[in-house]
């Protein structure tokens, strides 16, 4: 950002450290957010939004014409069924009945979650210690990962980005086509925004 001709320069971050003895200690930025390059890699590294959408919008069409109720009724039930909320007896039936296809959403939620994480640890590697390149994540400690990955998840939701969006049915029943430019498209491009 020097490289930016601001009026008033923002201030100074303070420094986070990562590590410990063992590990060794990694100082970050607080930045209280992500930058746009880190979502970028984020993005592109882990395919979440249209990898999770596309998965969830195929399971709950399939519930929804199964069992005659909408999408927005299917996803729903499968939506507290995934985060083990409290289900009504009729709930726990359409549960039951699809468990196959529940139990491979929580596999497939749970693997873009180690994704996801991986992702974003790369990220503030590669943007906060300046070092575009990096891509050793076999040599990381876990230690040292998980202690990356807690201040990352304080920093997503130091700026609100944590919040789940839910899709609506039209976004569910949109098919999922690539833009123009070959890539796929990002999770705010599904959703219109």
């Amino acid at each position: 950002m020097a490289s930016l001709p601001f009026v008033q320069a923002p201030k100074e971050p303070e420094l986070r450290r990562c590590g410990n003895d063992q590990t060794g200690i990694l100082e970050f930025p607080v930045l209280n957010g992500l930058t746009v390059g880190e979502a970028e890699i984020i993005e592109k590294l882990s395919d979440s939004q249209v990898g999770t959408l596309e998965v969830s919008a195929r399971i709950a069409q399939s519930v929804a014409r199964k069992e005659k109720i909408t999408l927005t009724e299917a996803f729903g039930v499968i939506e507290k069924a995934l985060a083990g909320q409290e289900l009504e007896p009729a709930q726990e039936k359409l549960v039951e009945r699809h468990s196959a296809d529940i139990d491979e959403l929580r596999v497939f939620f749970a693997q873009q979650g180690a994704k996801t994480q991986t992702a974003t640890v790369t990220a503030l590697i590669r943007c906060r210690l300046n070092l575009p390149k990096w891509d050793d994540m076999a040599h990381l400690p876990r230690a040292l990962f998980n202690e990356i990955w807690a201040f990352a998840e304080e920093e997503i939701a130091a700026e609100g980005q944590g919040a789940v969006h839910v899709p609506t049915e039209e976004e569910l029943k949109k098919p999922q086509v690539a833009p123009s430019n070959g890539k796929a498209p990002s999770g705010s491009q599904l959703v219109g925004i």
